[in-house]
């Protein structure tokens, strides 16, 4: 049995992370506004960036630092948040090395510009975080993501947008089926959707589940509305 939680996740933030933020004027000039509109994220952004502009502009700040590290300083701003309820004044980054880890690994096989593959990592520690402090009970699992995993990934045909769900659907079936089961019919050119044909009532019950406590943890349903999950 695998069962992954749903957590809360900062939603201004994870929208972030589901959005293409690629190095052209356009997208620094949405970033920007994004931040602007959200008052919690402009306030954070400009506290814990004041070593690149202590005046507080954000526009110097977004050129200046750019996407990834605006990324990286909130992650870790929002991780110490949530351990010990209060936001630092200076972000941390030690404790994003396994989310930056999980990114690198899927680089090759993630369209540039989303941070989905970091976001995957932000929900892993997350569960992991939450399982030890609501019930010290890992009999169920946290979401580790094993070098096999990445191994799967490889045979997935091209780059993808949506790189989380992939890595996630995989975890899921590697833990049903094993390592050399999946490995072989992947190899063999079976879908996923074939693959989760094979699973059995009850494991097809609990694979669903898994699936809607992440989308609802990265507030991301349209998975399910628009035909999105068929196309991973």
């Amino acid at each position: 049995m695998i069962k992954f939680p749903h957590v809360t996740l900062p939603d201004r933030f994870t929208r972030l992370l589901a959005l293409d933020f690629s190095s052209s004027p356009q997208s620094q000039r949405d970033l920007e506004i994004y931040i602007r509109n959200e008052k919690e994220l402009y306030f954070l952004v400009l506290q814990l960036f004041r070593d690149v502009d202590p005046e507080g502009s954000l526009e110097k700040i977004i050129s200046v630092a750019g996407w990834t590290a605006i990324r990286n300083r909130l992650c870790s701003a929002y991780l110490e948040q949530a351990s010990s309820g209060r936001f630092p004044d200076k972000a941390n980054l030690v404790n994003i090395n396994e989310l930056i880890y999980i990114e690198n690994n899927l680089r090759e096989y993630s369209v540039s510009g989303y941070s989905r593959a970091f976001m995957l990592g932000l929900y892993a520690k997350s569960t992991l975080n939450y399982l030890n402090s609501h019930t010290g009970d890992l009999v169920h699992g946290p979401l580790i993501l094993k070098p096999e995993h990445f191994e799967l990934v490889e045979k997935s045909q091209s780059k993808r947008v949506r790189i989380d769900w992939l890595m996630l659907i995989i975890i899921l079936l590697e833990h049903y089926m094993g390592f050399a089961r999946i490995n072989s019919l992947l190899s063999s050119g079976s879908t996923l959707n074939s693959l989760i044909a094979l699973l059995d009532d009850e494991e097809k019950s609990e694979f669903l589940n898994n699936l809607i406590n992440y989308a609802s943890s990265i507030n991301d349903s349209e998975i399910f509305t628009n035909q999105n999950l068929a196309e991973i």
